[in-house]
């Protein structure tokens, strides 16, 4: 008596990959999203005074815009407001670096507000 398997976990590289060993289109899919998540980077908020706090934002591969960059840093900036009931406002920001030659960083000073009604 033989037994055979016919499913395996996990799957192999093989469901991405077409029957003539070519990349599949899931499999191009896999690695522009791994290319996407890999190339920024968000600092956790350092205290720079009295209830004002900076975020750092790194792009490394220059496919962000420097308005996708403060809006994720002040995503993070909202965040970590809440955890204390209030909201994040923006005081001061910064870039450095220039797109597609160095790695692009913008700087986010904000403080904690309370919330308006």
């Amino acid at each position: 008596m033989e037994l055979r398997t016919f499913l395996t976990w996990p799957a192999g590289p093989e469901l991405l990959l077409q029957s003539d060993g070519k990349m599949g289109f899931g499999m191009r899919y896999v690695i522009l999203i791994s290319l996407l998540l890999m190339g920024c980077s968000t600092s956790d908020p350092i205290r720079v005074g009295e209830n004002r706090y900076m975020i750092s934002t790194t792009n490394y591969i220059g496919l962000s815009t420097r308005a996708g960059q403060i809006q994720r840093a002040m995503d993070d900036a909202n965040d970590f407001c809440a955890k204390r009931g209030r909201v994040a406002q923006l005081q001061t920001d910064n870039s450095e670096g220039q797109p597609a030659v160095t790695p692009v960083s913008e700087n986010v000073v904000f403080t904690c507000v309370t919330a308006g009604p």
